[in-house]
């Protein structure tokens, strides 16, 4: 089995490039700075062995308030030793403005 741990940086596109590690407490980029997940992305569980199913949930609150598109890599680290340790998906969600109509009635 392989450990991995699964991160998400705010920003779209393959970035497997500036990414040294994943830890549970974000995506380590090369350099050191450490990228905390987006608020609006949610994973479960961040962390397990394989073989494992992870969950991807949108924040209810982007519903409401974060119409338009939004992207952002998921980042899942194998860990040292790993062929092909670091593998990346990319989220795109759009949220679109809900329309409200008030019902029409005619009479004749």
């Amino acid at each position: 089995a392989i450990h991995w741990v699964a991160g998400a940086l705010p920003v779209p596109g393959n970035k497997l490039d500036q990414v040294q590690k994943v830890t549970p407490a974000g995506v380590q980029l090369r350099g050191g700075s450490l990228v905390a997940s987006p608020d609006w992305v949610q994973l479960s569980p961040r962390e397990g062995h394989t073989p494992a199913i992870m969950f991807v949930r949108v924040s209810e609150a982007m519903a409401t308030s974060g119409y338009g598109t939004h992207r952002a890599t998921i980042v899942v680290d194998g860990g040292q030793g790993c062929i092909n340790r670091l593998q990346a998906v990319n989220l795109t969600v759009t949220v679109f403005r809900s329309r409200h109509y008030l019902p029409w009635v005619q009479t004749p």
